[in-house]
């Protein structure tokens, strides 16, 4: 589950299962590498590469098998060297659901827990240890409604000075029966609500590489509030125009897509399989999608 494309687009990254180890797949040669296996760890949930090669986990110190879910919404960052001989080394920063990593260079945004405020920092090396530096308030909720959350998704290319997140809203019980595909300027704090349909779920998920689409998570295509979501292409330019890509739910069975990312490329896609009633963000697989034979088809419809 959680698939992420390293920069090179020949290999994924991805997660075995909440809280546990992460690996990299080759997606010619099908050899599935284990990147967190070479010491003792509570468990992770995800795995994102950063430009310099090495790789951002978020994960726990604290898991609790009797109460295995009680750090979901509180995870910590760390960072792996890429050489694989060293533990990953706590960044001392916490984090609800999964941070947004820049392309291009040291620096990566991320939501506080409780989902009600959003940062934005650089990680530096001192003597060879990674830490943060600049954090900064990017966006506050505080003085908002406690039925609207915030998640940081991804920075949008090619400049990244837009950052994309989800706004939730719902109740005070389940704030996140809906949610919204917006984007904060970062220099100028203007936010864009791309979406702008109330009671619809719209998740944003991965950037295109050339910043004009981004993959979303959607239940457009059916009853809101049951998160049967599919995969869907969204436009970056206000006209709430989506393609639908993936139609795991079309049949009616326990299926759905998620958590879809784009390959550097933009000519692949790796899609979660999710099972309704998992949980949110639980997956049992991942499928590749080719993107250039899904635009085809789109043609002949």
């Amino acid at each position: 589950q959680r698939p992420e494309w390293e920069h090179d687009g020949r290999h994924l990254l991805f997660m075995e299962k909440a809280f546990g180890d992460a690996y990299r797949l080759d997606i010619e040669a099908g050899a599935v590498t284990p990147l967190t296996t070479h010491f003792f760890h509570d468990g992770f949930d995800r795995i994102l590469t950063l430009p310099n090669g090495d790789y951002l986990l978020t994960g726990t110190r604290d898991f609790d098998a009797k109460d295995p879910w009680k750090t979901r919404h509180r995870l910590e960052m760390f960072v792996l060297d890429r050489g694989l001989a060293k533990p990953a080394v706590p960044l001392e920063e916490w984090c609800d659901e999964g941070p947004a990593v820049s392309r291009t260079r040291m620096h990566l945004a991320w939501t506080s827990p409780g989902q009600r405020e959003l940062y934005e920092a650089d990680i530096v090396y001192v003597g060879g240890k990674p830490s943060l530096a600049n954090k900064r308030l990017v966006l506050s909720y505080a003085d908002r409604p406690m039925t609207e959350r915030l998640e940081t998704q991804d920075f949008r290319p090619p400049d990244e000075r837009e950052l994309l997140f989800s706004c939730y809203s719902g109740t005070v019980a389940e704030p996140f029966y809906f949610s919204d595909v917006c984007g904060i300027d970062l220099e100028t704090g203007h936010i864009t609500n791309y979406t702008g349909t109330p009671e619809v779920y719209d998740e944003p998920e991965n950037v295109f590489p050339d910043g004009r689409y981004t993959m979303v998570e959607s239940d457009r295509h059916g009853v809101n509030r049951k998160w049967k979501i599919d995969v869907y292409r969204l436009a970056l330019d206000g006209s709430n125009r989506a393609d639908r890509i993936t139609r795991f739910d079309a049949s009616g069975g326990p299926y759905h897509g998620s958590n879809p990312v784009v390959s550097p490329d933009g000519r692949f896609a790796a899609v979660q399989l999710g099972i309704h009633g998992m949980g949110a963000g639980q997956g049992r697989g991942l499928v590749l999608v080719d993107l250039t034979a899904w635009e085809k088809s789109l043609g002949e419809r």
